[in-house]
């Protein structure tokens, strides 16, 4: 205990040997029940084929009703589906893959139950090939069909932007070189349904996305991917059609975790 030795009487007789007391320093418990916080679980379910294209059947079956439109892209790259992927939100469609050559019969079945008033193919011939349309064309002659695509795979997002969202308040651009980081957003943009993604060289703005983003008058842009896959010369010619922010992380798992955690609501 403290010492008593400068205190007066009534202040050492505070300070006075006592088994029962505890000191001013002296740890106190006092009896609390703490019930740890419980953490719900989240549901977690797979959906899962033998083959991506399966997959994409799958994925369609357990989330759209008959009655929904449907958007068709190449299953053997991966750049046009990431740009039809908002797209496809954007217009409450189901995105479907094919190989370049036929529909297969999972495919054909989606569709099938599915019952589009329009189907949409994105890509060109040599992505989605003239006999798939054919195909298309002949399993259901009262479908609308059309295509958008462009001369490359970063044309052909800029005409699924404009063309499909015609205006948007926020774009995302990503790297046409490589599909991670445009992965990541394309779900992003998905989840917000009103948000295109164009694609971008690493070194350069093609002039295909410099179009699209004075159409779109987008006043948000999100150069999604670190310096290696956008340069800084690439941001800064994006900063002349709206203001432009970088999301980027130490690689591209980091960069799917910042992109998310920036843009989409728990």
């Amino acid at each position: 205990d403290y010492s008593t030795q400068y205190k007066q009487p009534a202040q050492q007789a505070i300070f006075a040997p006592d088994a029962y007391r505890a000191s001013d320093h002296d740890a106190v418990l006092v009896g609390l029940t703490l019930d740890p916080p419980t953490v719900e679980e989240p549901a977690v379910s797979t959906l899962s084929g033998p083959n991506r294209y399966a997959t994409s059947a799958a994925a369609s079956a357990a989330q759209f009703e008959p009655g929904t439109d449907v958007y068709l892209t190449a299953g053997e790259g991966f750049a046009d589906a990431l740009a039809a992927g908002p797209a496809a939100a954007h217009d409450g469609a189901s995105l479907l893959l094919t190989p370049s050559a036929s529909l297969l019969p999972v495919t054909l079945g989606e569709i099938e139950r599915l019952e589009p008033a329009s189907i949409t193919i994105v890509g060109g011939s040599a992505a989605v090939s003239p006999a798939v349309e054919a195909q298309l064309a002949a399993e259901w002659p009262e479908v609308e069909i059309t295509r958008i695509s462009g001369t490359d795979r970063y044309a052909t997002a800029a005409e699924v932007a404009t063309e499909v969202f015609g205006t948007a308040d926020t774009a995302f651009v990503a790297s046409g070189a490589d599909f991670a980081d445009a992965l990541s957003a394309s779900g992003v943009a998905a989840t917000l349904a009103d948000a295109p993604v164009l694609l971008t060289m690493p070194t350069s703005l093609p002039v295909q996305t410099a179009d699209a983003l004075e159409s779109l008058g987008a006043s948000e842009i999100v150069a999604v991917g670190g310096r290696a896959a956008i340069s800084d010369g690439v941001v800064r010619e994006l900063r002349a059609f709206g203001s432009t922010v970088r999301v980027a992380g130490a690689d591209r798992y980091a960069t799917n975790a910042a992109l998310v955690g920036a843009f989409v609501q728990a």
